[in-house]
């Protein structure tokens, strides 16, 4: 309520008590010292019945109010509670939770701080759309805690269409580096030369994902080399495919001479 209500109320208040006590003063009419006594006694109780009357008024309707806030409030709970249950007996029947682009680097870092072991990741996004991003350093901040400080294994294949590419994404290899990363690099053209990687590849939806403890699979969409919202796969049979995969991609995967490299 607003502080000018708040002192008109008072003011009625005190009004109604003085009303009380002048029609007191005038009903007894004897100019007594008594009568001057009563009148303040009955204009105080009036004006104090007045405020316990008020008050309690008040009282009512805050209880109402609380009441009507709590009553909305369960209903948010039981309806976010349904949602979450819908969305987890999702999880457990098709494995997958989609999401859109703006929240895939908030997804990123949760998966990485929950992973225990490994994580395996391949990169083909154009480097600007996410090494070069602020968020990105923060997600490799927790792959260098990961890697240093819980020792979980930490390999990455980058995918170009050239040689050339490789000298443009330089310094985001060196970061990675840094990180305790393991770094090898493949051209594109060389996955479909391969006959077992092809193979392996029809079978994916994406070869820019990341995996983790080979329980789960980040799965980055790609609309040519920018990515346009995401995935989080479960389900064993899903994660074996990226596994595979990877493992061969792995294999296939150039090694970079890392004296070399940070020279130039």
């Amino acid at each position: 309520m607003k502080l000018s209500s708040e002192y008109l109320i008072k003011a009625i208040e005190l009004f109604v008590g003085f009303l009380a006590g002048l029609s007191t003063w005038t009903l007894t009419a004897d100019n007594t010292i008594f009568s001057a006594i009563l009148s303040v006694i009955v204009g105080l109780l009036t004006t104090l019945i007045t405020i316990m009357l008020v008050e309690s008024f008040r009282q009512q309707n805050d209880i109402k109010l609380v009441s009507k806030t709590y009553d909305r409030l369960i209903k948010l709970i039981l309806e976010e509670r349904t949602r979450s249950e819908e969305k987890v007996s999702y999880i457990l029947k098709y494995g997958v939770v989609s999401f859109a682009d703006r929240h895939m680097p908030n997804v990123w870092r949760e998966l990485l701080w929950n992973v225990k072991k490994s994580y395996y990741a391949t990169n083909y996004i154009e480097n600007e759309e996410i090494y070069d991003q602020t968020w990105a350093d923060a997600a490799l901040a927790i792959q260098k805690a990961k890697s240093f400080g819980e020792h979980v294994e930490i390999k990455k294949v980058f995918i170009i269409d050239t040689l050339e590419e490789l000298e443009s994404i330089r310094h985001t290899i060196i970061k990675q580096l840094d990180a305790g990363v393991t770094v090898k690099y493949i051209l594109h053209a060389t996955i479909n030369e391969n006959i077992t990687l092809r193979v392996c590849k029809e079978e994916i939806e994406s070869i820019d994902f990341g995996l983790f403890d080979d329980k789960s699979v980040f799965l980055w969409k790609l609309d040519g080399r920018s990515f346009k919202g995401g995935e989080v796969l479960f389900r064993e049979e899903m994660v074996k495919k990226y596994r595979d995969f990877f493992k061969t991609l792995y294999l296939e995967a150039n090694n970079i001479n890392v004296s070399e490299f940070e020279k130039q």
